[in-house]
């Protein structure tokens, strides 16, 4: 052998011991970590409870249809969602012990199965509590999977309320790009595959800016145009006035 061709080898092999190393390493990797490195990732737990309200405003573009989207976020579980297309405007809310919907002039209360689901998608920075059992029954680590041609780590988190969905983690930066759940529409349940990008640091907190969501019926594709901390203001979370009775 060569004194060139015993060089390669030995480059080669040091190379293939690394990439063992790496695969090793990404093996013992627990859900657990993913989800430190994630919060790390996000400005660490600090950052993310200096803030105890967040808006954001931007637009959305529905098969076709374009209209704005604003969102006002609060701690420790309120919640406040509105999408305008023009030809149909929806709103949602949750102030801390009741939801409401509004599609159109229709206000409805939400009740049941549905009223325990949005209390749970209410939480404040949700998955800082991935160890509170009165947030997550439980998380499991499922491997990994390309999104966008790059690795991610894929965990299972099951919500309090026994609803569950598959998180991604970017295995190089560990933020979320991917989300795969199960929501309601009328009284079926249909797929949903959320998409994340455009990932931006907002006073210390890194926060996606671009979010897709593809159903078997449609994608939307929600650019923020504002992400800010600010002042709670319960009044955002309660539901509208009825609309006023139609004259005879």
């Amino acid at each position: 052998m060569s004194i060139r061709i015993l060089k390669l080898a030995v480059i080669l092999g040091i190379v293939g011991s690394l990439g063992l190393a790496g695969e090793h390493q990404a093996a013992e990797m627990t859900a657990a970590d993913v989800l430190k490195k994630h919060l790390a990732a996000l400005g660490g737990g600090e950052s993310l409870k200096k803030h105890s309200c967040r808006h954001s405003v931007g637009t959305i573009e529905v098969q076709g249809l374009k209209g704005t989207y604003e969102t006002w976020e609060a701690a420790p579980d309120k919640e406040y969602q509105k999408v305008d297309l023009k030809i149909v405007v929806q709103e949602h809310g949750y102030n801390g012990t009741k939801g409401w919907r509004r599609d159109g002039a229709d206000v409805k209360e939400v009740t049941g199965d549905a009223l325990t689901e949005m209390a749970h998608g209410a939480v404040y920075n949700r998955i800082l509590h991935y160890d509170d059992t009165n947030v997550f029954k439980s998380y499991k680590l499922l491997g990994t999977e390309p999104v966008d041609g790059k690795p991610a780590h894929k965990i299972e988190l099951v919500l309090a309320s026994g609803k569950s969905y598959i998180a991604y983690f970017d295995a190089e930066t560990f933020l979320q790009v991917r989300q795969d759940a199960k929501v309601s529409m009328g009284k079926n349940e249909i797929d949903q595959q959320i998409l994340f990008g455009d990932f931006r640091k907002v006073d210390g907190v890194t926060t996606w800016h671009t979010m897709k969501q593809i159903t078997p019926f449609n994608e939307s594709v929600i650019k923020l145009e504002v992400f800010e901390f600010c002042k709670t203001d319960d009044s955002k979370f309660m539901p509208p006035p009825a609309a006023p009775p139609a004259p005879n």
